[in-house]
């Protein structure tokens, strides 16, 4: 049976401008989608809603998923706050399975998301470089900027289900 990681963001300090946080959000898509995966026989472990990014890391190796999943919304620069739009899907450079994951997740998030939908490196984000599984880190969207926390906040349902569909593709299911 296949196996992914979720990693909903732990950061309840980073507020959304009109209410609540992204640990608060990250979390509701996290719970979405669960009950997805089940339908397809998909396994899961989920990190710790009280954790942090180094257990839940830890847990990640050692459960050795073939996905692992990071959940996020952005937020822009201080000087520009509130200006900028978009889903970034970031994965470590080099990593072939963590290219075609995200250029699968940018297909099935372009579909509900009418802005900009890319795919990044970084070998900065500690969650990328040290888990073991491929990995793929989704800022979806800028929880700073009015529209784009709307757009997290009204579509709970539908980004869950995108993420499904892009965990299903990847893995086959």
């Amino acid at each position: 049976m296949a196996r992914v990681f979720i990693s909903p963001s732990t950061q309840e300090y980073n507020e959304y401008i009109n209410g609540g946080s992204e640990e608060q959000y990250m979390n509701l898509i996290a719970d979405a989608m669960q009950p997805l995966l089940r339908e397809r026989n998909v396994s899961f472990v989920r990190n710790f809603r009280d954790g942090n990014v180094l257990e839940s890391v830890k847990l990640s190796n050692e459960t050795r998923p073939e996905l692992h999943i990071a959940l996020h919304s952005n937020a822009s620069p201080p000087s520009i706050s509130g200006r900028l739009t978009g889903i970034d899907v970031y994965y470590f450079p080099g990593s072939e399975s963590g290219y075609r994951a995200a250029q699968i997740f940018v297909e099935e998030l372009k579909k509900i998301y009418s802005g900009s939908v890319r795919s990044l490196t970084s070998s900065q984000m500690y969650e990328l470089r040290a888990t073991a599984a491929p990995t793929v880190l989704l800022e979806l969207g800028y929880h700073d900027n009015d529209s784009d926390e709307r757009w997290i906040k009204n579509n709970i349902n539908n980004i869950a289900r995108a993420l499904a569909n892009g965990i299903f593709r990847y893995l086959g299911v």
